[in-house]
C-alpha cells in the first residue's frame, strides 16, 4: 500500500512542481550560487514548489447512486409526490417555494451534457434532491403542525 501512495505522489502536481523548483535550484548552483550549500538551495526550492502548490481536488464520494439525470429526475418525482400528499400540512407559499426548486433543478436535469463533465455539479443535484429537500421536509413535518407563533408563514418574500 505505501508502494502505491508512493507511486501516486510520484506523479502529483506538488512533486512535479517541487522537482521543477529543483531543478531551478540545480541551475542556480550551477551558476555559482550557494557555493558548498546548493544542495539545501535545491532542498529548499523543491520543499517550497511543493508546500506551495495546492492539493488535488479530493475526488466526489457518490455513495453508490446513480448520477444519471433520469434516477435523480425519478427521486425528484417522489420528493414531488410526497409534497403532494403533505400539502396541507406545509405553510403558505413553501409548497410553491419547493416546486420553483424543483422546476429549477429539471432545468438542470434537462441538460444532461452540462452535468457530465462536471461531477461537482452532479453531486450537488443529486444531494438537493435526495437528501436536502426530503430531510427539511421531513424535518418540518416531524416538528409538528403549524409554523411558530410571531414568524412570517409566507415563505415567498426573501
Amino acid at each position: 500500500m505505501a508502494i502505491n501512495e508512493l507511486v501516486v505522489y510520484l506523479g502529483s502536481r506538488k512533486n512535479v512542481v517541487g522537482c521543477l523548483g529543483g531543478l531551478v535550484g540545480l541551475a542556480l548552483a550551477a551558476f555559482g550560487f550557494g557555493g558548498s550549500w546548493w544542495w539545501v538551495l535545491v532542498v529548499g526550492l523543491y520543499a517550497a514548489g511543493a508546500l506551495a502548490t495546492p492539493p488535488a481536488r479530493a475526488a466526489v464520494a457518490l455513495d453508490g447512486e446513480s448520477m444519471e439525470p433520469a434516477a435523480i429526475r425519478t427521486d425528484l418525482a417522489s420528493v414531488l409526490a410526497h409534497v403532494n400528499a403533505v400539502s396541507g400540512r406545509l405553510p403558505a407559499g413553501a409548497e410553491q417555494r419547493i416546486r420553483e426548486t424543483a422546476t429549477l433543478l429539471r432545468d438542470v436535469l434537462d441538460r444532461p451534457d452540462a452535468l457530465e463533465g462536471a461531477p461537482e455539479q452532479a453531486y450537488a443535484v443529486s444531494r438537493v434532491v435526495r437528501s436536502d429537500l426530503p430531510t427539511s421536509l421531513q424535518t418540518f413535518l416531524a416538528r409538528g403542525g403549524t409554523p411558530p407563533a410571531g414568524r412570517a408563514r409566507n415563505c415567498s418574500s426573501s
